[in-house]
């Protein structure tokens, strides 16, 4: 570790053969970094082979800690070893390293696998749940679905062990629409059933009860059950309109959503972008108001949001042959993207992604006289997607090509295997490629 600091496997060795030497503070610092930096492999995916070896070091770790007659750290680790490994429980009550603790109540319930026993002190704290619930949302937006859905599924458990409802219920929510979003709408539906039933007490927030409700409309619709989802979507936004006002830009994104599914509906062209333009409206005079200056975190968001609403607009107006009216409202998108930036906020890829497509597609729809200006879009679009100095964008946009290329592939039905078997095919100089 002397040569490599962050070496994986030096830190798990170092930190045994401390232990066979019998330097256990010594050893247990060792542990503890070696933890630090397999948690942050994994966080990073950065490990290739290999199954995890955190439940052993945590209990290695807890095993010193209860030779020194540290109690509190002993359990901890034990129930962190237990959680990744069941097996650890069956040899915690055979390790003389944990004879002290053999006859310790709370010891015998983690070693026996007690779920209240195992469960953190750090997992108690409504505020810690409420990050979980964030977590699991954001790791939806960023396509992380499997992590998502765990993450959702531990706050709704710790939730329930909390006996809040309302917790479990927003937990429940996010866990729905991640389902149903990610293709598996019925288990989805389950889910936001359940949210429904718990955040329906008088204790409940409206905040709250809106989002689940909202929530429920949602993935309503993702079971085609159209007329269905438009009652929740019109009572989530009533709900919304009592806590936030009329004018908020959360009651904003509520007429996008309308306006997905009235277009599920078979809703008019001038009836959607009715709704597109109210909700629009809205945000547009939120940013020009007092209050978007003083909450950067609400302008951003907004910013974002308006962007999203003018984007759909476009998209909806080039797939009904008015390019140059999608174009005027791309640029509107780009705008607010710039803007955003501007004042140092993230934009998701996948809108930008978005963008691209649209711009794509406007470059070949438009009449010749307008071919400039919409190239001009998708230049703009380019330069937000891949932005820095050009020596380095030419290398990145490579990239960004070639995995927008593959995302069109997988959307025509070809697997990960047949494009691989084609770079290979192209690697080797191959004239025909497999088809």
């Amino acid at each position: 570790i002397e040569m490599d600091p962050e070496s994986l496997q030096g830190w798990q060795i170092h930190a045994q053969a401390l232990t066979f030497s019998l330097k256990h503070d010594e050893a247990a610092a060792a542990y503890e970094k070696a933890i630090e930096h397999f948690d942050a492999a994994f966080e990073s995916d950065s490990l290739m082979l290999g199954g995890d070896p955190r439940p052993q070091l945590h209990f290695n770790l807890g095993c010193i800690h209860g030779k020194l007659g540290r109690r509190e750290p002993a359990l901890r680790e034990l129930r962190l070893a237990i959680r990744g490994d069941e097996v650890w429980g069956g040899r915690a009550r055979e390790d003389d390293y944990l004879e002290e603790l053999w006859q310790d109540a709370e010891f015998l319930k983690i070693t026996a696998g007690d779920p209240e026993a195992l469960t953190l002190e750090e997992e108690r704290d409504p505020v810690y749940i409420e990050e979980l619930i964030h977590r699991a949302t954001g790791l939806a937006y960023g396509g992380r679905i499997d992590e998502s859905l765990d993450t959702a599924d531990q706050a709704a458990t710790l939730a329930g062990r909390l006996q809040s409802p309302e917790l479990e219920a927003r937990a429940l929510a996010v866990r729905g629409r991640t389902l149903a979003f990610s293709g598996n709408p019925a288990p989805g539906l389950d889910a936001t059933t359940i949210a429904l039933e718990l955040i329906d007490h008088d204790d409940a927030t409206t905040e709250h009860r809106a989002t689940v409700v909202h929530t429920h409309g949602l993935v309503l619709q993702e079971c085609l059950r159209f007329d269905d989802a438009r009652l929740f979507l019109d009572r989530s936004q009533a709900l919304y309109v009592t806590h936030y006002g009329e004018n908020h830009p959360v009651v904003a994104k509520i007429y996008g959503d309308l306006a997905r599914l009235e277009a599920d509906r078979g809703a008019s062209l001038s009836e959607l972008m009715e709704l597109f333009d109210r909700g629009f409206g809205l945000l547009d005079a939120y940013l020009e108001s007092p209050e978007a200056e003083t909450d950067r975190n609400q302008r951003v968001e907004a910013l974002v949001d308006a962007a999203t609403f003018k984007l759909n607009l476009s998209r909806l107006l080039a797939n009904n042959s008015r390019a140059t009216e999608s174009m005027t409202e791309l640029e509107t998108a780009l705008d607010h993207f710039d803007r955003v930036l501007d004042d140092d906020g993230f934009i998701d890829p996948g809108l930008l992604e978005s963008a691209y497509d649209i711009a794509d597609v406007l470059v070949s729809m438009v009449p010749e006289k307008e071919r400039e200006r919409a190239a001009e879009l998708l230049n703009r679009v380019d330069l937000l997607t891949n932005p820095g100095p050009p020596e380095e964008r030419q290398e990145r946009a490579f990239w960004i090509g070639l995995q927008r290329f593959n995302n069109k592939m997988r959307k025509l039905g070809i697997t990960d295997q047949q494009l691989a078997e084609v770079y290979l095919s192209a690697l080797k100089g191959q004239e025909t490629l497999p088809e």
